[in-house]
């Protein structure tokens, strides 16, 4: 029924949506939004209209108000029912944040091959000097971690006073000058420089790690060829495998635990309890996560070392096996790496 004299009812004024927030809610480039603005049948997906002489995108009505919400979720459906599937926002962060951690993981892990391309050139890798790389190496891992990285590569000389003061916030056992003894030189970083990705610096690492393999064998046999079987045992799946290998006896009156479960956990912890409570002297424990050096299959050692890769190595260690001896130079890991 009209109500004589009465105004119409005003349409409820429409709503716009920006290509910049479409492309932010759909996780795609601005210019993506543009292209399918082009194809009649993501267009169509997309709901653009003709506003005067301008495409625009029409926000659809919300019981809740938040029309941008329901967009998305139409435009997902409507561009999956036509053969383009796009991912979740939080899989795009995801992914995101794998392209960081990549970044901040390949910085770290060449400063941990350049300090030790600086041991293994002094030609003693020494237990105390594995523990100071190791140290410098975490170290830089949480700084990196934590702060990200203000370009694309790392600056050393920037990052190392960070370095310094993390370790002091840390209170190491150890004097941080005798630890920072062992970082890398300009000469040491310009050898793993031009490593761009994980695969690449991971190629630097084996060839590091089958010429020391070799040398330190070759110094064991005294001059003797090495034979794949001992060298195999050497060497190291990756880079990670690499920095967490254990190489070091126990002291004296020390029990070490590798790897313990939960379970083996609670049941030390039980068995401490009970030992306190009988007045027995408690052994020396120490718990180690760090993982033990497995080698190689001989199977994918001859893989990964074929001989037109081991020729220039070893022609290279031959001629420097007057250099100081390395501690690890025993074939079942029982010395230094």
């Amino acid at each position: 029924m009209n109500v004589p004299f009465s105004k119409p009812a005003a349409e409820p004024k429409r709503k716009w949506l920006k290509i910049t927030k479409a492309a932010e809610l759909l996780c795609v480039d601005v210019r993506t939004i543009k292209r399918w603005m082009k194809d009649a049948a993501r267009r169509q997906a997309l709901g653009v209209v003709m506003h005067g002489k301008q495409n625009r995108i029409p926000l659809p009505p919300s019981l809740n108000g938040d029309g941008e919400f329901a967009w998305e979720m139409l435009t997902r459906y409507r561009l999956k029912e036509i053969g383009v599937d796009l991912k979740n926002s939080f899989e795009v962060e995801i992914e995101k944040l794998a392209k960081q951690n990549d970044r901040y993981k390949l910085e770290a892990d060449r400063l941990w091959l350049a300090a030790y391309i600086k041991a293994l050139k002094r030609g003693r890798v020494t237990q105390q000097i594995r523990e100071n790389i190791l140290l410098i190496w975490q170290a830089a891992c949480k700084i990196l971690g934590s702060q990200g990285l203000a370009k694309y590569e790392m600056d050393a000389e920037k990052l190392k006073p960070r370095v310094i003061a993390e370790l002091r916030d840390w209170g190491v056992w150890l004097s941080v000058k005798s630890i920072m003894q062992d970082w890398p030189m300009a000469e040491h970083f310009q050898i793993v420089r031009h490593a761009k990705r994980l695969a690449d610096l991971e190629e630097i690492r084996r060839s590091l790690d089958f010429w020391q393999a070799y040398r330190d064998e070759s110094r064991r046999l005294r001059g003797k060829k090495p034979s794949p079987k001992n060298l195999r045992l050497l060497v190291h799946k990756d880079l990670i495998t690499h920095i967490n290998d254990i190489r070091q006896d126990p002291p004296p009156g020390f029990t070490v635990v590798n790897n313990p479960t939960p379970e083996e956990l609670e049941m030390m912890t039980l068995a401490g309890v009970h030992d306190r409570r009988q007045g027995r002297r408690l052994p020396y424990v120490i718990i180690s996560f760090r993982q033990p050096q497995p080698g190689l299959s001989l199977r994918t050692f001859k893989s990964r070392y074929p001989k037109n890769k081991q020729k220039p190595i070893i022609f290279e260690v031959d001629r420097m096996l007057f250099a100081p001896p390395s501690l690890d130079q025993s074939p079942n890991g029982d010395g230094e790496d």
